[in-house]
């Protein structure tokens, strides 16, 4: 909740030099922590920060749970060597990204005004996955805007390049 006055970390530090118990309790304290699982959902992005395009996404979302379609709820042998194409409906890419799960993490309204989402890493939730595999954007051109910004530039640092190649 905000109440307008600052909130300092545990004694004021700001240097934990590997010691970050405290820090990550402070932070799931002032933040908001969500707890996705990757195997479980997939996290939506709605189009727009309007209620409605949240609205859009649990609609969609049942209609392809519930088999509104009248196929079955989708698993990752439909979608084998048939991709469904980056800008076909919301529907179809929604049914590719659901294959073998059963729900949408949604940055709805709450996580939208949110100051600050911490994600934690504790049994079972732990964010572990390639991101294209995880985020879904109702908007299709978001969608590869952002894939398109991380494979152009985003990089891991040589050194740690070179360390995974000698382990």
């Amino acid at each position: 909740p905000t109440t307008g006055r600052a909130v300092y970390p545990p004694g004021n530090q700001t240097s934990w030099g590997g010691a970050s118990g405290n820090l990550f309790n402070y932070l799931r304290s002032v933040g908001n922590t969500p707890e996705w699982d990757p195997w479980e959902c997939a996290l939506a992005i709605p189009s727009s920060t309007e209620q409605k395009s949240v609205d859009d996404l649990n609609r969609t979302l049942q209609f392809i749970m519930q088999g509104s379609d009248g196929r079955f709820k989708p698993t990752l042998e439909e979608f084998n060597g048939r991709p469904t194409p980056v800008n076909a409906t919301m529907h179809d890419r929604m049914r590719e990204m659901l294959a073998d799960r059963n729900k949408l993490c949604i940055y709805d309204r709450t996580l939208q005004t949110s100051p600050l989402i911490h994600l934690k890493v504790a049994k079972g939730v732990r964010l572990l996955t390639h991101f294209y595999a995880f985020l879904f954007f109702a908007d299709w051109r978001q969608d590869l805007w952002s894939k398109r910004f991380v494979r152009d530039h985003l990089r891991y640092v040589d050194g740690i390049v070179c360390a995974a190649a000698r382990a």
